[in-house]
Parts: C-alpha cells; structure tokens; sequence
C-alpha cells in the first residue's frame, strides 16, 4: 500500500526554510497551530504533489512566493514515499524513494521521481496514482462538492475511480447499457420530450447543413465517460427527500466529511481493484460541530488511520489532540512572518530547539513509547513522575493555544 513517509517544503508562501513533516504509522498527522501560521500552505503542497493538478502544468504567483518576492527561488516540495513502484516499458520494476517538484522561473519547472538506484525520472500517471490525496477544504461548499459541476468536486473524483472499476468488467458495461437504453425508451413515451427531441435534431441538422461535417445530437439515460454521473447524492430526512440547501451547517460539515471517510474506507478495502493507498486530508473538522460531535469524529479519524489510511487534519480543537499519542502531533508557528513546525525528533523526550529564530517544541517517538510502557508496568511511582511529565506536555500545548486539555490517566 503506497504510503508518504515525509514531507519537505520550502519557499513556499509563508514557509521560507524548509520545513519537515514526518509521518506517524497509524495514528493521524495533526497540524496544530493559530491561525494564519501556515498550515494550509502546508496541506496547499500536499494537494499539488499528490491530489488531481498536474503539478508540471501550475503557474504560480506573486503570492506563491515567501515574501512575495520572484527572486526567492527555487521553490521546493519534496515526499519521501514507502511501497510505491515504478514500471518501465520493458516491465521492470523499481521502488520510488520520493517526489520533489521544483520550480526556479517560469520555464525553468521540474517534476522527478528519484528510485531506488538514486536514478531520476519524470513522475507518471502511475506513480503518483498509487498514493492518492483527497482534500477536504475548511470550506466544504457541500452543494458543490456533491455534484458534477467540474471534474475537481468530491462527487466527480469519486464517481471518476469507481467508473475505472466498473469497466474492467465489459459483460457488466454491456448489462448496464441495455438497462440505461430501456429508461430512454420510458423518456421517449412523454410526447411533450419526445417531440421536443425531434424539433431539436430537425433544426440542428437544417443550422448545420453547410458544415463540412454534420452535427447531430441526441439523449442519452448516461454518461458513456462515465455511468456514474447517473447517480446523484440527496439526503433523506423522516422518510423524505431533502435538498441540500435544507440541510444545517453542521449537517452538511458532516455529511461532507462522511463522504469523505468513506470514499478512504472504500480505497482502502478494495485496493486491488481502484488504489493501493490514500491519504485523506481534512482542514478544520471541527468546524460547525458541537464539542461531542468532534469528540466521535476525532476518534473516527484514529480508526481509519489504524485501518491503514493515511489521515492528516489541521485543526484548533483540543478533541482532534491525544496526549497518549503524540507521535503526530505537528505545531506550527510563525516566527518573523515565517511558518515552522516542530514534530517527533529523536533524542530527547522534552526540548527546545532554535531553527533559524523558530522555537521547535517536539516529543521523540522512541521516549514516549518507553514512558508509555513504564506506565503499563503499573508501577505507581513510575506514574507519578510521567504525570510530572504529561502535565509539561499539556502546559506547552496551552502556550501553543490548546485550552481545556484534561489529563487521564489510561485504564
């Protein structure tokens, strides 16, 4: 299963030194800091690497640029991936160690791959297929996002994997076609369409009579594209159809996010068939949710990560934070109209470090993990002097803007 293991960007937007994000294994990665520090600039690098753009193709801004300054250059992204191939035409195999999109001048842009021999390549369809991304913006725009209004909504990437899946089976496709000839038929029983349809050919072939090619149009039940833009999605509320412009803001919050959850989970299940991995990023869930509805979605969020999706959320809430997990635990903070952020750094439990005048609070991967397992030897001493150590995990987190954090102790 194609997987990011790290995320290196620099000169980009807000962040001028390189900044570094290291991927927990399965627990989600949570940028955490005020706003404006830079955390969508961040989530911004993950969607050009890896979402539907074609990074070869972006042409950016004045304001893409830290300072907004052209000669700062080059700009850089960099994703270090585990599990992730790629094919040459002679059907050789070779692992992909990373991703790095640079950009020095408008006809100076590179997209390479580097493998497992440290030869590089320019990145293919394939490849970057392998570790999807799905962005769900703070702005989830539900009635947009549900519908085939551009091939970008969450409705048409959806509907556009699940077609690939659909057409490997043609005795499938061709089922499918009698069935969506048959509901044309039913159209064409209402004489109003009908005659309608044929007013509409008769004019079209009279306008276009003198074109070197005829044009000629007709209805169609589906999309040939696509047979899932036949499929629309509309919510049921006491045994009614709803718009969802009825809906709640908090209702829509959540039905976006659930689409998304499992558009993952469906990723994830059937991978042979539509993708190897994904990596579902959701700015500020939290967002029009009362406090127990960010709770549940906060510990749906773990669940998926465990059950190998990949999950990164940026958010201000204290219930997307787990003190007994800090592995992905990323605060980001802007020193000097600079973005940082500081992760899990190896050696010491607790530290301070100065990156260029950015304060880095971290906790290692290694020390939490062995305080966790003192904690579970019941020793209660042991205890005490890690709760010692909780609560300046807990104080730093609230010098960081993190309120109303409680300390418990595990079963």
């Amino acid at each position: 299963m194609g997987r990011i293991r790290r995320l290196r960007v620099e000169r980009y937007r807000s962040i001028n030194d390189q900044v570094e994000l290291i991927f927990p294994d399965a627990s989600p990665l949570v940028l955490l800091g005020e706003n404006n520090a830079g955390k969508s600039n961040l989530v911004r690098a993950l969607d050009l690497l890896l979402g539907d753009t074609w990074p070869g193709s972006i042409e950016l801004g004045d304001h893409d640029f830290f300072g907004r300054d052209r000669s700062r250059v080059p700009v850089l992204m960099s994703a270090d991936l585990h599990d992730v191939t790629y094919r040459d035409r002679a059907g050789h195999e070779s692992p992909v160690v990373s991703l790095t999109w640079s950009y020095r001048a408008q006809d100076n842009r590179s997209f390479d791959m580097t493998l497992g021999d440290d030869t590089e390549r320019w990145v293919n369809n394939e490849v970057r297929h392998q570790c999807p991304c799905i962005v769900v913006g703070a702005d989830r725009r539900l009635s947009y996002e549900l519908s085939y209004s551009t091939k970008w909504t969450l409705l048409s990437k959806v509907m556009r994997s699940f077609h690939e899946a659909l057409v490997s089976d043609e005795n499938r496709v061709g089922e499918l076609k009698e069935q969506f000839t048959r509901t044309k038929e039913i159209f064409g029983t209402v004489e109003p369409f009908a005659i309608f349809a044929d007013e509409l050919q008769r004019q079209v072939e009279e306008m276009s009579s003198n074109l070197e090619y005829r044009l000629e149009i007709d209805f169609s039940a589906y999309d040939p594209s696509n047979f899932f833009h036949a499929l629309r999605v509309l919510p049921h509320q006491g045994g009614e159809v709803r718009t969802l412009a009825e809906l709640g803001t908090g209702q829509e919050q959540l039905l976006a996010l659930a689409f998304a959850h499992a558009y993952a989970r469906a990723f994830q299940r059937v991978a042979g068939a539509i993708a190897p991995g994904l990596l579902l990023v959701i700015e500020e869930p939290e967002a029009h949710l009362h406090p127990l509805a960010q709770q549940w979605l906060a510990q749906k969020l773990r669940q998926t990560s465990q059950e190998g999706v990949q999950v990164v959320v940026t958010t201000h809430s204290p219930a997307f934070v787990n003190v007994l997990d800090l592995q992905g635990l990323v605060l980001i903070k802007k020193c000097n109209s600079r973005a940082d952020g500081g992760g899990v750094r190896p050696p010491h439990l607790f530290g301070r470090g100065t990156h260029r005048g950015s304060r880095v609070t971290y906790v290692s991967r290694s020390c939490w993990t062995e305080c966790r397992a003192r904690r579970d030897s019941g020793d209660p001493r042991t205890w005490r002097r890690q709760s010692g150590q909780v609560v300046e995990i807990l104080q730093r987190l609230r010098d960081s803007g993190i309120r109303y954090l409680r300390q418990r102790r595990p079963r």
